[in-house]
């Protein structure tokens, strides 16, 4: 029973040191690519993308509102009237 859950303890450990491994060359992968220069096209079209966004968000806020207050008063409605009945 020991020599088992030694083996799996020795297993593990591999395991947890390629896992790092791997983070640790992925990580360098994506850094690599985040420093490299963007077009100035292409840094125009993700900021443009992103102020529509805002303004798609800004838009959707009035009405998430109006709906969460209609089921909030449809849910608050129900317990009254079971609890009057």
């Amino acid at each position: 029973m020991k020599q088992k859950l030694q083996n799996l303890r020795v297993m593990a450990a591999r395991h947890s040191k390629k896992l790092a491994a791997t983070a640790v060359a992925g990580t360098a992968v994506v850094s690599g690519q985040a420093m490299a220069d963007l077009p100035a096209g292409a840094t125009a079209a993700f900021s443009e993308v992103a102020g529509m966004g805002t303004a798609l968000a800004a838009a959707a806020w009035p009405v998430v509102t109006v709906i969460m207050a209609g089921l909030i008063g449809i849910s608050l409605f129900k317990k009254f009237i079971s609890r009057a009945s």
